[in-house]
C-alpha cells in the first residue's frame, strides 16, 4: 500500500520544471516585445536611456515572475506537506498493523509456521517453539522436512510441495487434516494441520496452522475404554442373570436330592460336591455382577479410615510377614456413601493383588485423603465430575505393570497370573463396585517400580454410621399366607412354588405380569406377599408391584433377580430384594422375614 502512494511527490517535480520553463519563455517573449515597442515608440532615445528602460522593465518582470513562482511554490509545498503527512500516516498504520499481527502471532495458542517455496522455515511463533521444542532463532532458514516432519512422512511432504509448484494442484491446501509431528527430542505426536498459500507478489509462500491433538486423543481413548467396559459389563451382566436362573434351579434340586439321600453318606458326599461346584459358580457370577455394576448394594454413610483400620487385622492373616503393611490416614477425612462389605472387598482384592506382585516381600501401603478434583482434572478424565472426593490409595513396591497390561487390567477374565492361579475377576469386580458406588479408579504403574491404585469416592456431608445387621430366628420358615409368584422361567417358577407350598404357603403362580394381574383380580382373599422377578416381558416387576399395591396396599413385595435393576434399587432403601442364585432355605427364610417385618437388611446408625 505504501508503493501505491509514493508517485505523489515524484509528480510534483515535473510540474515545477514546466512552470519554470513557462515563466522563462514568457519573460523572454515580453522582453523581446518590449525591445520592439521601445524602438517603435522611442526611435530617437539614447542608448543609455534605452538600457535603463530595459533594466527597469526586466526588473519588473522579474518581480512579477518571482511572485508567480513563489505562489506556485507555496502551493506545491502545501501539496508536498499533505502528501508527506498522508505517507507518514500510512507508514504509521502499516507499522501498527505489523505490530498487531506480530502480537497475534506471538500470543496465538495455535502453532503458526511459514515456509518459502523451497520448504525453508520463515516464521516460527512461540506456540510452535513450545510444542516442537525448537528455538525460533535456531530453526529459521532450516528445511521444515528435516526438523519437524517425521522421517516416515518426509518423502510425501517433498513430493506434495514439488507437485504443487509444477502443477498448482494440492490435496492439502485450504483444509484441515490429522497427521504426525516430530518434536526436538525425537518424540512423535498427533496434530491437526491446516495449510494455506499466502497471496503476495513474488515466489509462493505457505503458512501452516497446527494444533496438538495429544490430549484429545488421550480423552478419546479414555472414552473408548469406558464404552468398551460398559459394553463388556452389559454382556457380563446378561450372562450372569441367565446363569443365576440356572444356578437357582440347580441349588433347589440339589437341596431336594440332599433330603432324599437321607443317611446315605456316599450319595450325600456326591451331592455336596454338586453344592460346592454350584457355590463356586455363584461366586463367579457375583464377581461378574460386581464388574457389570449390577450387584445389590446397601450403601450407608461410612468413614473409610474406620474401614481401613478394621481390615488391617484381617490382612495380616492373608498377607505374608515379608510384606510390611503401612497405613497413612487423614484424621480429618470426610464421609462417603458406600456398601461396607463391598468396600472391604475392594481393599482385600487390591491387597491380594499387591501381595501377588511382591513374591519376595515389600511394602503394602493404604492411604486416605480428602481431595478436590478440579476442572483441569475433569477435562483430563472424561468420566469425572469436578467436586470433593475421598481418596483411597492402595500401593505396593512390587513388579509393576507395563502400559499394555494397564489397558486391560480391569477387564473380566484378564489375568497375568499362571493358569489356575486366578479367575481374572478380582480387579474387574473392584472396578464395578467403585463405579456402582459413583466413584472412579485409576491405576499408575511402571515395570519394576510398583503399582498404585487410586480410588475416588464422592464426599458426603453427613456423619458416618456404624453398621449392624439383624438376623432372623433360625428355623422359622413356615407359614400359611397367600403368596403371588411371578417368574417367566418355568423351571424356576415350579421350583419356587414347590419350596413355598412345602412350607405351608398358598401360592398363586403366574408366568408373566398380565397373568399375575388376572390372578390377583380373581382372588377374593388377601394376598400377603408378591414375589416377582424384576425383568420380564411387557412389564417390569416394579410396575407390576405398583399396579397391584394400588388395590392391595397391605401387600408386601420381594423382588427376585440375578442383578440389581437400577429402576428398582435407585433411591429406594425400602426395597426387599432376593438375589439369585438362592437355595430354597434362603428363599423361605427371606419370605418369613418380610412377612414378619424383618427384612435382614443392614441398618445404619450414627457413629
Amino acid at each position: 500500500m505504501a508503493a501505491a502512494q509514493s508517485p505523489g511527490p515524484r509528480i510534483a517535480a515535473p510540474r515545477l520544471t514546466v512552470a519554470l520553463a513557462l515563466v522563462a519563455v514568457c519573460t523572454a517573449t515580453l522582453v523581446t516585445l518590449f525591445e520592439l515597442a521601445k524602438q517603435f515608440l522611442f526611435p530617437h532615445i539614447s542608448i543609455w536611456h534605452s538600457h535603463e528602460l530595459t533594466i527597469s522593465f526586466t526588473t519588473l518582470l522579474a518581480v512579477v515572475a518571482a511572485f508567480v513562482l513563489g505562489s506556485r511554490l507555496m502551493h506545491l509545498n502545501e501539496v508536498l506537506q499533505a502528501l508527506v503527512e498522508r505517507r507518514n500516516d500510512h507508514i504509521a498504520r502499516l507499522q501498527e498493523t505489523q505490530a498487531h499481527n506480530a502480537a497475534i502471532l506471538r500470543s496465538s495458542i495455535d502453532c503458526i509456521i511459514s515456509m518459502d517455496e523451497h520448504g525453508r522455515i520463515t516464521e516460527f511463533n512461540p506456540a510452535a517453539e513450545k510444542l516442537f521444542g525448537h528455538k525460533r532463532d535456531n530453526i529459521l532458514g532450516k528445511m521444515i522436512a528435516e526438523t519437524i516432519v517425521p522421517a516416515s512422512l518426509r518423502a510425501a511432504h517433498s513430493q506434495g510441495l514439488q507437485r504443487y509448484l509444477l502443477t498448482g494442484e494440492s490435496r492439502l491446501l485450504g483444509r484441515r487434516y490429522e497427521t504426525v509431528g516430530l518434536r526436538a527430542d525425537g518424540v512423535e505426536f498427533p496434530l491437526e494441520l491446516g495449510i494455506v498459500r499466502v497471496e503476495l507478489p513474488g515466489p509462493p509462500t505457505f503458512t501452516a496452522f497446527l494444533r496438538d491433538l495429544s490430549e484429545q486423543k488421550q480423552l478419546e481413548q479414555q472414552l473408548i475404554r469406558a464404552q468398551k467396559m460398559e459394553s463388556i459389563g452389559r454382556l457380563a451382566g446378561g450372562i450372569a442373570h441367565d446363569f443365576n436362573n440356572l444356578l437357582t434351579i440347580v441349588m433347589g434340586y440339589t437341596s431336594r436330592l440332599h433330603e432324599y439321600a437321607g443317611t446315605d453318606e456316599k450319595i450325600a458326599h456326591e451331592i455336596n460336591g454338586i453344592r460346592r461346584a454350584t457355590d463356586r459358580a455363584a461366586t463367579l457370577t457375583r464377581q461378574l455382577l460386581a464388574f457389570s455394576r449390577q450387584q445389590v448394594l446397601q450403601p450407608v454413610v461410612l468413614n473409610v479410615n474406620q474401614i481401613v483400620e478394621d481390615i488391617r487385622g484381617m490382612l495380616t492373616r492373608i498377607i505374608p510377614e515379608r510384606v510390611e503393611i503401612v497405613a497413612h490416614v487423614d484424621p480429618e477425612l470426610g464421609s462417603v456413601s458406600a456398601d461396607k462389605g463391598q468396600l472391604e472387598q475392594v481393599i482385600v482384592n487390591l491387597a491380594v493383588n499387591a501381595r501377588d506382585a511382591m513374591p519376595n516381600g515389600g511394602r503394602l501401603t493404604l492411604e486416605t485423603a480428602n481431595v478436590y478434583l478440579d476442572d483441569i482434572y475433569s477435562r483430563a478424565h472424561v468420566t469425572v465430575t469436578p467436586g470433593e472426593y475421598v481418596m483411597l490409595a492402595v500401593s505396593d513396591t512390587g513388579t509393576g505393570m507395563d502400559s499394555a497390561t494397564q489397558e486391560h487390567i480391569f477387564e473380566p477374565f484378564f489375568t497375568t497370573k499362571e493358569v489356575g492361579k486366578g479367575t481374572g475377576l478380582g480387579l474387574s469386580s473392584v472396578y464395578g463396585i467403585v463405579k456402582q458406588s459413583g466413584g472412579h479408579i485409576w491405576v499408575y504403574s511402571e515395570p519394576g517400580q510398583g503399582t498404585i491404585f487410586k480410588i475416588y469416592l464422592p464426599r458426603v456431608n453427613a456423619p458416618a454410621q456404624s453398621v449392624t445387621k439383624r438376623w432372623p430366628l433360625a428355623g422359622k420358615q413356615k407359614g400359611t399366607e397367600t403368596i403371588l409368584l411371578v417368574e417367566d422361567n418355568r423351571e424356576l417358577r415350579q421350583l419356587v412354588e414347590s419350596a413355598l407350598t412345602t412350607q405351608g404357603y398358598r401360592v398363586l403362580s403366574g408366568e408373566n405380569p398380565r397373568e399375575a394381574e388376572r390372578l390377583a383380580s380373581g382372588h377374593s382373599g388377601d394376598i400377603a406377599l408378591l414375589l416377582t422377578d424384576v425383568v420380564m416381558p411387557e412389564m417390569s416387576g416394579l410396575e407390576l408391584a405398583e399396579r397391584l399395591q394400588a388395590a392391595r396396599k397391605q401387600m408386601k413385595v420381594i423382588y427376585m433377580s440375578g442383578y440389581s435393576d437400577s429402576m428398582v434399587m435407585r433411591g429406594n432403601g425400602d426395597v426387599k430384594f432376593l438375589q439369585k442364585p438362592f437355595a430354597p432355605a434362603v428363599l423361605t427364610a427371606k419370605v418369613r422375614e418380610v412377612l414378619d417385618g424383618l427384612d435382614g437388611r443392614a441398618e445404619g446408625k450414627s457413629a
